[in-house]
């Protein structure tokens, strides 16, 4: 038997409230009405009428509806949704407050229309059309789709066109847009001939970010001098969807896409490439070959970085089963530069866009019986789904420059599989986020249990009880280096 920790570190990351008239739950004084919506991790407001999702978005191959209801009369009684146009309704879980949550398993290539009736005490029902939109489960391509992207990209870039490169470049992307354009304006022109020839090493996927890494062979001639320069590394470069296709989300050093602005356009660095002689083009037009180093510099030599340091203290105690503990909440789209601490859901329970590591206290009998002993610990990280957790080996934050930007060296660590990683104090683990990266270290842990205790006819419950202190540094610029 295992409860939930104590400590959530959570990014939440959800878009910011926009205007869509079309979506409209018919709200007025005299019916309940829906406040709020989310449907795998999107606000009502940034969803079209046809929503597009892919197997990655859904949480254990679950579509999840979550929301609240609210009413100027009365309680929340009800809270019906259909997935098949209002031919048959089921009842979402409702809470005093009136948050409601719903799942169901849909069938990829199928079409369903979403609708939500909320009904009140007082008999007030709102109109379950007045909001419907469809939603459409479309198969998985997602590491075809953005391979083939990256050999688009490839191509484009060897034939200098800068506008069809450009054209397959996220809105969101992580460096400077305008500076990788420039970038690749003055790669083209100070590059006579560009010959890449790269070979993947790894496809992953953390949230909806796919991740290529690959090592190249680079050949080009400098205008300028007429040289012919060589190089070879590895390097990454990630894809996010938009719309219905991937487009490029961000790029690490060493370049091989607008290596004239390497500063502006990188967020991050290839652990592998640290050394390596790589080529980038000067301010005069000139190619040249330089040391790849272990951080992004930009053109006023300051290191791409945006990080948020401190100390969290953590003390929770509560039955079994209903241990609710503060989280600390971080919106990386904001200037937030101190943590707060706000009541956090239970991991498996989180939104789409959110981001814990939290800790489980194992709870058995460790001789095997039946009945449960006081006992401590031991604690273990528990990490969202969209996110991995990575050993460091070391004690001291400080010490630590830059972690890996490779998903597939991180554990997943969710309960449930057997990818267990136990807390072990005053050593420091590196969390990758789909958004950020961050390390923590625990100072001080104790994770203890008491069983119930029973008088005759006095009933009693067992509870968990967990105090720590975490020092954390959390690098919100999604670059892996924390100088």
């Amino acid at each position: 038997m295992r409860n939930t920790l104590a400590l959530f570190l959570t990014a939440v990351l959800l878009p910011g409230c926009l205007e869509a008239a079309w979506y409209d739950f018919a709200r007025n004084e005299n019916a309940p009405e829906i406040a709020e919506l989310q449907v795998a991790g999107r606000q009502m407001e940034d969803i079209v009428e046809v929503l597009s999702l892919f197997p990655d978005e859904l949480k254990g191959g679950k579509i999840v509806v979550r929301g609240k209801a609210e009413t100027t009369r009365g309680n929340i009684g009800a809270v019906l949704v259909s997935v098949d146009a209002g031919a048959n309704f089921e009842k979402a879980k409702v809470e005093r407050s009136g948050a409601f949550f719903f799942d169901f398993t849909p069938v990829l290539e199928r079409e369903y229309e979403l609708q939500v009736k909320v009904l009140d005490t007082s008999g007030r029902g709102s109109d379950p059309k007045a909001g419907a939109f469809k939603i459409a489960i479309r198969a998985d391509k997602s590491r075809a789709e953005a391979l083939a992207l990256f050999d688009r990209l490839l191509e484009v870039y060897k034939a200098k066109d800068r506008e069809a490169f450009m054209a397959s470049v996220a809105e969101t992307f992580e460096g400077s847009r305008a500076a990788l354009e420039e970038g690749l304006e003055k790669d083209f022109s100070s590059l006579s001939s560009i010959d890449i020839q790269p070979s993947i090493l790894r496809v992953g996927k953390a949230g909806g970010v796919m991740e290529v890494q690959f090592s190249f062979t680079r050949r080009v001639q400098s205008r300028t001098s007429g040289k012919i320069l060589t190089d070879r590394s590895v390097t990454s470069m990630s894809f996010i969807r938009e719309g219905e296709e991937f487009k490029l989300y961000s790029m690490s050093a060493p370049l091989i896409f607008g290596i004239a602005a390497s500063g502006n356009v990188a967020t991050s660095v290839e652990m592998r490439s640290g050394g390596d002689s790589v080529l980038t083009v000067t301010e005069q037009g000139d190619a040249v070959k330089v040391e790849q180093q272990q951080s992004v510099v930009t053109t006023e030599n300051q290191v791409v970085s945006n990080i948020v340091a401190g100390t969290l203290n953590v003390t929770c105690s509560g039955p079994m089963g209903s241990l609710l503990c503060p989280s600390v909440s971080l919106d990386s789209r904001t200037n937030v530069r101190d943590l707060t601490f706000v009541q956090q859901r239970h991991a498996e329970n989180m939104l789409e866009g959110e981001v814990s590591v939290a800790a489980y206290v194992d709870v058995s009998n460790p001789s095997g019986g039946s009945t449960l002993i006081p006992q401590t610990g031991p604690c273990m990280w528990v990490v969202e789904p969209n996110s991995g957790i990575l050993d460091t080996g070391k004690t001291v934050l400080t010490d630590i420059k830059t972690v890996s930007s490779d998903v597939m060296d991180y554990s997943q660590a969710i309960p449930g599989n057997n990818e267990v990683v136990n807390i072990i104090l005053n050593r420091v683990y590196a969390v990758k986020t789909p958004t950020l990266y961050a390390l923590l270290k625990a100072t001080s842990l104790t994770c203890t249990y008491t069983p119930p205790v029973n008088p005759p006819g006095v009933p009693a419950p067992d509870s968990i009880n967990i105090n720590a202190t975490f020092q954390y540094r959390v690098q919100l610029s999604q670059n892996p280096s924390f100088y």
